[in-house]
């Protein structure tokens, strides 16, 4: 909405994901007909079945303000919560503020000398936090995985197998954290023909 020189904006939202993926397969050889291809006609030589199943989800609410004084002040300001299956329940929340500002000088009184020849100069700046919730080698890093051994010694005619751990569990593990800087300036002149624009930025993960 607008009230005279000044433009207020927004926009709200939610997004939710998941992934389910399940895996199941089964096999054997020497079917004794390739008509009728059922695993029981196989031979129990070379038997074998598999099994896998994994989930993830991510809920997230996010907001953006925009702000616009006479196309001369410019600010937006934006907020995300994310919560992610991937990482313990006390660890899960993630908040990642953002916010810009800008100036355009030419549209300031004390510029109007500029006017035929510069078009545009505008300062800016801009700080931000993002989350990356793909910091472990599986779905779910907080716990510890075990893996099967095979190979080991038989007890009489039958083949054994076992389990060990081999990631250790993480329950304080969270959000990736990137925060990012920048400051700018963008310039336009002779009609928009020829722009310029110049940016500084630090970014910290």
């Amino acid at each position: 909405f607008a009230i005279q020189q000044h433009k207020i904006s927004g926009v709200l939202g939610f997004s939710q994901e998941w992934s389910d993926y399940q895996e199941f397969e089964a096999s054997r050889i020497n079917l004794l007909t390739e008509k009728n291809p059922s695993l029981n006609l196989g031979s129990k030589e070379g038997m074998s079945n598999n099994a896998d199943y994994s989930s993830w989800a991510i809920r997230s609410g996010f907001g953006r303000l925009n702000y616009n004084y006479s196309d001369r002040y410019l600010a937006e300001f934006n907020m995300r919560y994310d919560l992610s299956s991937r990482f313990y329940k006390s660890q899960r929340g993630g908040l990642f503020p953002s916010f810009s500002l800008g100036w355009r000088l030419t549209e300031e009184p004390f510029m109007s000398f500029s006017e035929g020849y510069l078009d545009n100069i505008k300062l800016r700046g801009s700080w931000g936090k993002l989350g990356n919730q793909y910091v472990g080698s599986s779905n779910y890093p907080y716990l510890s995985v075990l893996t099967e051994v095979t190979g080991l010694s038989a007890i009489g005619t039958f083949g054994t197998s076992g389990y060990t751990q081999t990631i250790l569990s993480n329950p304080h593990l969270t959000w990736e954290k990137i925060n990012m800087l920048d400051l700018g300036i963008d310039i336009a002149i002779l009609k928009n023909r020829l722009n310029v624009t110049f940016d500084w930025y630090n970014k910290n993960t």
